[in-house]
């Protein structure tokens, strides 16, 4: 009889579809880290034509010459979208789902590929790299959110790595890539290559489910329930499905901050019920020294 007896989700480990919706999740990761590494090698090929004078390669130039101004611009433009991106991302999340942002950033990716690829000048380029920066904006953004809420405490230390993981195993693939592609007008096709990691990204969350609390805050209990039920397998959910219940639920006995959602500008601000600027400040400064430390300059 012992045997029947199921183990309480909470302490439950990683499941295996627990890890496929992370991995699958993390595909936009990937992404972003590309996108970040992939413009540093062929910089100098596509600004100062070093692989032979400016010449049409079916409609399109072989190069695009910019000073070092213009390029830095270029260069600098995806993290601008990328601001864009995590700023929105919040609002959109809380709307219409953490699943379906991390899908439909996948959307604004494919239309920066051609942009991309197809780029004849600079501007066109600089807009076309503010788009995929919006896009993996979001999706960076949204990421750990999703990663917490489809997870147990127990898998949830080990799966957020991921993260990170993700990031660098992008700016590798980039690296490597960029090795074998970089003249004309091969260079065109390795920036387009965002596009077929949207693609891959877009196909494989199709298979995964929402966050089982969003669905929770949106009174959406009973599919809360089975998503959660199928993220944790065959484990007894009943208490953290109450759990997940009582923190989304208003409660009249609390204050009426109890359940304020904060946004970006309010914690900056330090409206918050709990003044978080000290903590935020931190930690920004904290990632802006190890951005500026030359991690992301490879």
């Amino acid at each position: 009889m012992a045997s029947n007896i199921k183990l309480n989700s909470i302490n439950l480990g990683i499941t295996k579809y627990q890890l496929f919706c992370v991995l699958a999740a993390s595909i936009t990761i990937v992404n972003f880290g590309w996108n970040l590494i992939v413009i540093n090698q062929p910089g100098d090929i596509i600004t100062m034509c070093l692989a032979g004078p400016k010449h049409s390669i079916d409609g399109l130039p072989s190069c695009i010459p910019a000073t070092d101004l213009a390029w830095g611009v270029a260069v600098g433009s995806y993290s601008i979208g990328n601001l864009i991106g995590a700023i929105a991302c919040t609002w959109f999340s809380n709307k219409y789902g953490r699943r379906f942002v991390l899908l439909h950033s996948n959307t604004i990716g494919l239309i920066s590929a051609p942009l991309l690829g197809l780029s004849v000048n600079i501007p066109m380029f600089v807009c076309a790299r503010v788009v995929s920066g919006i896009a993996q904006g979001a999706a960076n953004g949204t990421f750990s959110t999703y990663v917490v809420e489809i997870t147990t405490p127990h898998a949830r230390n080990s799966l957020a790595c991921v993260l990170e993981l993700a990031v660098n195993v992008g700016m590798v693939l980039a690296m490597l890539c960029s090795l074998g592609m970089m003249k004309p007008p091969l260079w065109r096709g390795l920036f387009s290559l965002t596009g077929v990691l949207c693609l891959i990204s877009m196909v494989l969350m199709y298979f995964c489910v929402e966050s089982p609390k969003w669905l929770a805050m949106k009174n959406k209990r009973e599919q809360a329930q089975i998503v959660l039920q199928k993220l944790r397998k065959n484990a007894d959910i009943t208490k953290e499905y109450e759990q997940i219940i009582m923190a989304v639920q208003p409660d009249s006995s609390k204050s009426s901050t109890s359940n304020y959602t904060a946004s970006v500008f309010d914690v900056l601000l330090g409206k918050t019920p709990d003044n978080l600027y000290h903590q935020v400040l931190v930690s920004v400064m904290g990632m802006f020294f190890q951005k500026a430390s030359g991690i992301d300059g490879i």
